[in-house]
């Protein structure tokens, strides 16, 4: 039955107004048209694509659910229902809606491309790019097409394949923003900083507020280092929307590298305040890198409260140095590794091939002037070539030091892939046919766990640089020792515990001190006085700790506690706390940064170095012995808590290692009183620095050695891996 000529009228002007974009008239006319005569599919049908062009979706849904009831299948009804869903969040409806679209018009281009940005919407990105290169076929100069094809691929960290999807795009439409930016950040996850900052330049001498862009760029900025720039482009974004998240954690990223730590903690709070998910491990480590402790104490209660509740990802340093429980480490750890190291592992490793020497890549974001190098160069060195093929990759920033130069020589082969992506390393060690890979970074600062995620090598440990669980089933084994990290934690870590048969941390018994010792005066030190080292970064330092040294420059008449100036920030604070505490703040001496063999030699200066708890001295402590300066510490209930105990054992001076913190201080008292026990322990000390085990560099490479061999042993056999005790040479 045709409709009443009143009502086509009424649907005949509806149409010319939504065509003139007049879209709310055209509304009000089409209700008036359906009031006379509901009966006509198209009048449903118009009616919900003009509520659609309005945002009135639950509105439109029901007009075009109408017009599908009253006529027959129609394709541009099912794709504007679909993008109706979409719009509503009901993403899997709308694509079912939109493969109805398609089975009436399969070469509906535009339906095909709107399905793929559902799926993109819904992480199911491996079916994305196959439907992008559906549309690709049916289009080769669609735009839309390349540039979320790139976008998906992006999801799949596939970077090189979204940087020619997106450059594809850009051919096609040179001033296309979004696609500059998107190729921008490509560039930047294949660690192409340089051409990343300029791809975003461009995008912004388009659309100079472009908030993504800005953005991007910041982060491109300060992986180069730039982070006055980096700030600047934040600074920007923040200008335009104050209330952006991402912005605030970036600025507050760009104020700590600067030093400039009070401003970085009020913009990490800004972006917590905002919903971010990451800043709060951020902020914990800024309020200890510079002394914030009343901050710290704030942060520490948000910390435990956030993991239980599961409301922010931490940084798994930021754990460390909080001591978190081990169970809530944990968790928390395995939470970071879920959203930062998605790409799943090869759930088989191919075993080990059977050849003569075992091929060993040890990976590392610090081949420069590190602690671990200077802990580690020694073990690359002492490696039995005949039974072991030793390889380096850096994956880190290369330094003109001669240190560097140094492990460049220390393996058979040594790879710089700092530049390179994640892929493109683990690919080459794949193609390397490595047997262990041995990450020395964890996640620290330019660790690349992206690399261990694809499962580049049939056996994969952590050592030495990161000293909790990486929580990660791409991690097999974890090299420690029985005081530093007994098996009772075994169930709060994910890799396999191996016990070494001394101390886990190796030593470089080549490690220069200079010949010179300074005067006191030269160090900036009195001239009369014990003289208290402390000398562990910052962030180390915490407040139950410097009460008692506080107490303890209190009780030893003329005695100064010596400590590192890592930041003006941190200098400040601390001697405000020790005037808090009735001491004169010029009694805090703060060292400057030296060569590491001058500043060995300085250290001949202190009569005792006072470890930090919850986080140990552990190459720090190490050069303090090596050098000939006792060491107290005080044993902690993790790993890095637990180190400088393990170091003392190995050495021979176990009495230095308190059970509490009370003891710690009775020690520590006793020790700077009694000049005679002082002196013996230091005689003791400098006897056994070249017999004892921690100064053993070849004996821990044996010992090493055979927990690789181990190892290998076991994978070999098809074993999973397990728990073992290295027994002494």
């Amino acid at each position: 039955m045709a409709p009443s000529p009143d009502a086509e009228a009424l649907y005949r002007q509806a149409r010319v107004h939504c065509e003139q974009g007049r879209v709310a008239e055209g509304v009000d006319l089409l209700r008036q048209a359906i009031a006379n005569d509901a009966r006509p599919a198209r009048f449903h049908k118009l009616l919900g694509m003009a509520l659609a062009r309005l945002e009135r979706h639950q509105e439109a849904l029901a007009s075009l659910d109408r017009a599908l009831l009253l006529g027959p299948p129609a394709a541009d009804v099912h794709g504007s229902r679909a993008d109706v869903l979409v719009a509503l969040g009901r993403l899997a409806e709308g694509v079912a809606s939109y493969e109805r679209a398609l089975e009436l018009q399969p070469d509906s281009v535009e339906d095909w491309c709107n399905r793929g940005a559902a799926l993109i919407d819904l992480g199911r990105y491996e079916d994305a790019v196959a439907n992008f290169d559906r549309v690709i076929a049916l289009a080769p100069d669609f735009v839309l097409a390349h540039y979320n094809r790139g976008h998906a691929l992006a999801r799949l960290r596939r970077h090189r394949e979204a940087l020619a999807s997106y450059d594809r795009a850009l051919a096609l439409s040179p001033r296309y923003v979004d696609a500059l930016n998107n190729r921008g950040d490509a560039l930047r996850e294949l660690a192409r900083h340089d051409e990343a900052v300029a791809s975003f330049d461009a995008a912004l001498a388009i659309e100079s507020d472009h908030v993504g862009a800005l953005c991007n760029r910041a982060m491109a900025l300060a992986a180069l280092g730039r982070h006055e720039a980096a700030l600047a482009s934040v600074e920007r974004v923040l200008a335009l929307r104050a209330d952006h998240a991402e912005a605030a954690y970036l600025r507050g990223q760009s104020l700590a590298a600067l030093d400039r730590f009070d401003a970085a903690i009020a913009s990490y709070r800004a972006a917590i305040a905002l919903g971010h998910r990451t800043a709060l491990g951020a902020l914990a480590l800024c309020c200890l890198s510079c002394c914030r402790w009343d901050e710290a104490a704030r942060v520490e209660r948000e910390l435990l409260r956030h993991i239980e509740e599961t409301k922010s990802v931490i940084s798994p340093f930021a754990s460390l140095a909080y001591d978190i429980a081990p169970k809530q480490q944990l968790a928390s750890v395995r939470r970071f590794v879920e959203r930062e190291f998605p790409v799943a592992p090869k759930s088989h490793p191919a075993r080990t091939p059977h050849r003569d020497k075992i091929r060993v890549a040890y990976v590392s974001g610090d081949f420069s002037s590190h602690p671990v190098a200077y802990l580690a160069a020694g073990l690359f060195e002492s490696h039995d070539r005949s039974r072991f093929e030793v390889i380096g990759v850096s994956v880190g920033p290369a330094d003109d030091s001669d240190l560097r130069a140094r492990l460049a020589g220390a393996f058979d082969r040594f790879h710089d892939m700092g530049a390179k992506a994640d892929d493109e390393i683990a690919a080459a060690l794949e193609a390397l046919e490595i047997e262990i890979i041995v990450d020395l970074s964890g996640y620290t600062e330019f660790a690349r766990p992206g690399i261990l995620a694809r499962r580049a090598a049939p056996i994969q440990v952590s050592y030495l640089g990161y000293l909790g669980t990486m929580a990660a089933g791409f991690i097999d084994y974890v090299l420690a020792d029985a005081i530093a990290l007994p098996f009772d934690q075994q169930p709060f870590y994910a890799e396999r515990i191996v016990h070494l048969p001394h101390c886990f941390m190796v030593n470089d018994r080549k490690l220069a001190i200079s010949s010179r010792t300074p005067s006191r005066g030269e160090a900036g030190l009195p001239a009369q006085g014990f003289v208290f080292c402390a000398l562990n970064a910052t962030y180390k330092l915490r407040e139950p700790m410097f009460d008692i040294w506080m107490r303890l420059l209190r009780d030893v008449d003329g005695s100064v506690l010596w400590l590192l100036g890592s930041n003006a920030d941190a200098t400040s604070n601390l001697r405000r706390a020790a005037a808090a505490r009735g001491v004169d703040p010029d009694r805090l001496i703060f060292a400057a940064r030296m060569p590491f063999a001058d500043h060995l030699a300085r250290q001949r200066l202190a009569g005792l170095f006072l470890d930090t708890l919850p986080y140990n001295a552990g190459a720090t402590g190490c050069a303090a012995l090596w050098a000939g300066v006792p060491v107290l510490t005080c044993r902690g209930r993790s790993f890095v808590g637990r180190m400088a105990e393990s170091a003392l054992h190995a050495v021979g001076l176990p009495e230095l290692a308190a059970t509490d913190l009370a003891h710690y201080e009775a020690l520590a008292r006793m020790l700077a009183t009694d000049p005679p026990l002082l002196a013996s322990l230091r005689a003791r000390l400098e006897r056994n620095r070249l017999s004892c085990p921690l100064f053993d560099t070849a004996g821990s490479c044996r010992s090493i050695e055979a927990a690789y061999a181990m190892i290998v042993e076991i994978q070999r056999r098809g074993e999973a891996p397990r728990s073992f005790t290295v027994a002494p040479a």
